[in-house]
């Protein structure tokens, strides 16, 4: 029987448990992390949301969420954006983490009309680009 990486076990659960032990070793090892995740957000757009809303929720500081705009928030938005800027949208009302994912991402590929709304995002919620 072959053994498992510790990045194998924690995305095949898809628990909130799961990806909370992928957080963690994303922001303590993200370059041994980076492959999971990185596959998470162009294969699992949902399953990526929920990663990031665990990220939300954890208490991480604003670099760590810049680093998550840069990496999976940012590919999922660019393969996937259309389907998420509601959700987007809406979370960044509430949530100084989201707020921090919108302030951070780049374009990288988006669309004109999904990077619009980022940049609308942006002004209606005086979201200062980082």
């Amino acid at each position: 029987m072959s053994r498992k990486s510790r990045t194998d076990a924690v995305v095949v659960g898809r628990s909130d448990g799961d990806l909370e032990a992928l957080l963690q070793f994303y922001v303590e090892r993200p370059d041994d992390a980076f492959e999971a995740v990185s596959a998470m957000s162009a294969h699992d757009p949902e399953q990526c949301w929920r990663f990031l809303e665990v990220a939300r929720r954890s208490g991480l500081s604003d670099l760590q969420m810049a680093s998550l705009a840069a990496g999976p928030f940012e590919d999922m938005m660019k393969r996937y954006g259309d389907d998420f800027i509601g959700r987007v949208e809406a979370a960044a009302g509430a949530d100084h983490n989201m707020r921090t994912l919108v302030a951070t991402v780049w374009r990288a590929g988006m669309s004109d009309a999904l990077w619009g709304r980022i940049v609308a995002l942006r002004a209606r919620l005086r979201i200062t680009p980082l």
